[in-house]
């Protein structure tokens, strides 16, 4: 491109200066060996590393890291690397990113953050760097044989703030019995005015001519089952996830 930008310029020098038109192959000339050498000088392609996580969840963040080793590079140089993916990783199943570097080594990071269940593929990586003088750039393609499982998003339930709640549920910080609206008989209690009629054990108060009646104990360790509605209308998007995995995130 920039030969071809040279030409309205020859024209011109032609045309001012007729007896001067040979310096405009010259030009041309030396442009091109400057953009050989800068590409010569952009140094190869030592190592190209993806580290791509195994495991994700369905609207998380999941980080990739891509990592290259570049030779008789410039710290001034500005790789590029491009992913090709499954579209559930990434929109359109593509990702680019900017390198830079640090430590002696180029690297750049990146979120997946998946849209679908299932496994999706990172299949292919390009990375493209310029020269020294940014007048060529040198490009290389890498075949990939990578994975991430996409899971049903429950991350909710490992918050700190549901941990801490959970930590003291089941028993409390104190052990005692709870009585409360449950179906285990724990104990008669007289009768109060505000308790619930159908409570009343009528022997026991026949018995001891006063109203008496039963008190139950919370239940706990309750196994409790979600069902959900897997059919067509759950598949439509809200907020770029489906309607089921909204469900399972809620649930």
């Amino acid at each position: 491109m920039l030969i071809a930008g040279l030409a309205p310029l020859a024209l011109v020098l032609a045309a001012a200066a007729p007896g001067a038109w040979i310096a405009a192959p010259a030009l041309g000339g030396a442009l091109l060996v400057l953009i050989l050498l800068d590409g010569l000088f952009a140094g190869s392609l030592d190592d190209l590393r993806v580290i791509a996580p195994s495991d994700a969840e369905v609207g998380e963040a999941a980080k990739l890291t891509i990592m290259a080793d570049l030779a008789r590079t410039a710290p001034r140089a500005r790789p590029e690397a491009a992913l090709e993916c499954d579209p559930r990783l990434a929109p359109g199943g593509r990702i680019a990113l900017p390198l830079t570097f640090a430590d002696g080594a180029w690297s750049g990071t990146t979120n997946l953050v998946p849209n679908r269940r299932g496994t999706g593929a990172v299949s292919r990586v390009w990375l493209r760097w310029n020269g020294p003088l940014g007048l060529a750039h040198r490009q290389a393609a890498r075949a990939l044989d990578t994975e991430v499982r996409v899971w049903p998003n429950i991350a909710p339930v490992r918050s700190p703030a549901l941990q801490i709640f959970l930590r003291d549920a089941q028993f409390g910080m104190i052990a005692r019995r709870i009585r409360g609206e449950g179906t285990d008989f724990e104990a008669l209690a007289e009768y109060e005015p505000g308790m619930d009629r159908r409570r009343i054990d009528w022997k026991s108060s026949a018995r001891h001519a006063r109203l008496y009646a039963k008190e139950y104990e919370v239940e706990r360790n309750n196994q409790i089952v979600f069902a959900f509605d897997c059919g067509q209308a759950m598949c439509e998007p809200i907020e770029g996830l489906p309607r089921i995995d909204r469900a399972v995130t809620a649930a």
